[in-house]
This record gives C-alpha cells, sequence and structure tokens, in this order.
C-alpha cells in the first residue's frame, strides 16, 4: 500500500553500510609517502626495469625489519624472505645488461650480500629454497670476479687515496686489500710536492695488480756563496810543534817496586820460618839423646815432647824453604826489571822553516811596509 516506506528504508540502509566502509578505511593505516611497497617492485620487475626493481624489494625488506623491531612474526619472516630473494633473482636477471664494469661487479656483489642475509636469518621457507639460495650466492660471488690492488708510494710519509666505484680509502706509503673489477683513480701526496700525482688504472677480474709509483726529487737546499780567500801577503807565523812526552811509566815503576818488597818479605819470612824448624829439629834431638842416656827410658812426657817437635820441624822446614825459593825468585824478576834499559825520549821535532818570499813580495813590503 505504501512502496515508499520500503524503498526508502532499503535506501538509508544502504548508506549506512557505506559510511560504515568508509570509516573503516579511514582507520587502516596507509603506507608512508614516498615508501616502496610490494606490489610496486612487482610492478617494475614486469617492466623489466631489473636494478630499480631490485633496490625496491630490498628497501621493502628493510621496512619490515624495522616495523617489526627486531621480533618477525612468521608473516613478516616469509614476506623479508621473499623480498630479498626477488631482490637478488631482479639483480642476476638485470646485472648483464650493465655495461660500466665496476657498477656490475657492485650489483652482482650486493645480489650476494642479499642472499647472504636471507641465509643468515634462516628467512628460507623449505629445504628447497635454502639449496637454491646456496647455489645462487655461490653464482653472484664469482661473477664479482674480486681481485688484489697494491700501492706503493716509494716514500714512508706519502698520503695514498684510491677511489672507485662507491669505494673510498687512504692509507700512508702503502696500501694493499682485495677489491672488484673496474677503474679506479690512484691519488699520491708527497710531503715536499704541492702538486699530488694522480693515476688512472684498470683492474681486471681475478688478476692481481700492483702499481710501484717513482716519488719526485726532492728539492736541494741552496748553499751560502762561500767568499773568496784574500791572498795574505805578511809570512805564516813559524810554530814549533812542542816535543810529545814520552807515556807515563809510574804502573811499571810501581811493578818493580812491589815484586822486589814482596820477595823480601817472603824471604825474610821463609828464614825465619827455616830458622824456627831447625830450632824445633835440635830440640828433638836433644831431648831424644837426654832420655836415651837417663835411666828412665819410658818417660811419657819426654816421649810427647819428642813427637811434637818432630811434627813441627816436618812442617815448617819445607815451608821455609817453599818461602825463601818464592820469595828469592820475586826479588829477582824486580832487580830484572830496574835493570832493564828505559825508551830513550824522543827528540823535539825541528820548526818548521818560514817560506821564502819572492821577489815582488819583498819589493812589496820594501815600498809600502807591512
Amino acid at each position: 500500500m505504501f512502496p515508499f516506506v520500503s524503498t526508502a528504508s532499503t535506501v538509508f540502509q544502504r548508506m549506512g553500510w557505506l559510511c560504515l566502509l568508509a570509516l573503516v578505511l579511514c582507520l587502516q593505516p596507509l603506507p608512508a609517502q614516498g615508501q616502496p611497497t610490494y606490489k610496486g617492485c612487482i610492478q617494475q620487475y614486469r617492466q623489466k626495469r631489473y636494478i630499480a626493481s631490485s633496490q625496491c624489494f630490498a628497501q621493502v625488506a628493510e621496512n619490515i625489519k624495522a616495523q617489526a623491531a627486531g621480533n618477525l612474526t612468521e608473516k613478516q619472516r616469509v614476506r623479508r624472505g621473499r623480498a630479498l630473494r626477488n631482490a637478488a633473482n631482479a639483480i642476476r636477471r638485470g646485472a648483464p645488461k650493465v655495461t660500466d664494469v665496476s657498477q656490475r661487479a657492485y650489483l652482482y656483489e650486493q645480489g650476494a650480500l642479499y642472499l647472504k642475509q636471507y641465509l643468515a636469518e634462516k628467512l628460507y621457507e623449505t629445504n628447497y629454497l635454502k639449496k637454491s639460495a646456496l647455489y645462487q650466492r655461490r653464482e653472484l660471488e664469482s661473477k664479482v670476479g674480486r681481485t688484489t690492488l697494491s700501492v706503493v708510494a716509494g716514500a714512508p710519509k706519502a698520503q695514498i687515496r684510491v677511489q672507485g666505484y662507491k669505494l673510498d680509502y687512504t692509507a700512508k706509503a702503502k696500501w694493499n686489500r682485495s677489491v672488484r673489477p673496474g677503474f679506479y683513480t690512484i691519488t699520491v701526496t708527497y710531503p715536499w710536492e704541492s702538486k699530488p700525482l694522480r693515476r688512472t688504472i684498470a683492474v681486471a677480474p681475478k688478476t692481481p695488480k700492483l702499481l710501484a709509483l717513482q716519488p719526485p726529487a726532492k728539492p736541494t737546499k741552496r748553499r751560502r756563496p762561500v767568499p773568496p780567500r784574500t791572498r795574505r801577503d805578511t809570512p805564516p807565523i813559524a810554530r814549533t810543534t812542542p816535543p810529545q812526552q814520552p807515556a807515563s811509566s809510574s804502573g811499571l815503576v810501581a811493578a818493580k817496586w812491589v815484586l822486589l818488597g814482596l820477595g823480601s818479605a817472603v824471604v825474610v819470612a821463609g828464614v825465619v820460618t827455616l830458622a824456627l824448624g831447625q830450632s824445633a829439629n835440635t830440640r828433638k834431638i836433644e831431648t831424644f839423646q837426654a832420655l836415651s842416656g837417663s835411666s828412665t827410658n819410658n818417660d811419657p812426657t819426654k816421649t810427647q815432647e819428642i813427637l811434637a817437635d818432630d811434627a813441627q820441624s816436618q812442617t815448617l822446614i819445607p815451608l821455609g824453604w817453599t818461602l825463601s825459593s818464592v820469595g828469592l825468585a820475586s826479588a829477582v824478576v824486580g832487580v830484572v826489571l830496574f835493570a832493564l834499559p828505559s825508551k830513550p825520549k824522543p827528540s823535539p821535532l825541528p820548526p818548521k822553516p818560514a817560506p821564502k818570499k819572492s821577489v815582488g813580495q819583498a819589493l812589496f813590503v820594501k815600498t809600502f811596509g807591512n
């Protein structure tokens, strides 16, 4: 009966659903302005813009890691792993078309780094994907063709700077490092040279390169000019050389007196020791004779005296003869040294004669004086 009523309620109901949907869409978090999206990266890949697509996938992977703050969910792990793997695949497709050797080697190295990160974080979903990533990583690393570049400046204080594609190193005197193939500009600055020395070299893949530079010559210091020497009109003064004094022989004289004195003292000591030994021997004989003439031959006191005198004489007499011989020998050596003739004193050198004047010099002195 009132068809417009049902129609109006239906219209209002649909309008309510549309407002609710618009509110939900407004509350959804929108991607930041300028940030790449996964769909945009896929679109670049389909347009065969492989290098841009690779950079886009790598940025998406970094954004996922930054949003998770280190705690990735399973869904985020899968998305990040796929983004890194797609970045490496895009480089595999786009790098062979790059004509610059340095840039191509850099791209291959970046692709290998993406896969290395993919394997290190264990972002692969299956074991097949893991083996495939390992194979692709080895392939990209072999295509980089890294080699060794060495630079020798030839001076210990020279400053070396090596510049290449996204590479800049500095060193002192020597530089040696593994680099990517390509072109490098080497600048060497020497302390005594204001203008630096520059060289551009090409490094081939897997071929070591050595650049040995010859330093420029150092500037020589200017010597102060020496004024010419004026000729002397007056003859030089004759100087007599003083006679050389002979070397002091006080040590030899002291040695002579020590030998003579020590030998005399030892001789005296030997004579005294010999006299003591003879005295003990004489006393022993007298005691033995007195003991033999008495009626009591078994006197223990006399026997002990005889034995003591005998032991003393046997010790002192040889010692006295030894001391006397040594002292006599020392005294003889001292006397012989005193008897040796001393070295004659060198005669003083005669004074050098004054140089003779020429006829012109004598006439000049006579006319103008000294």
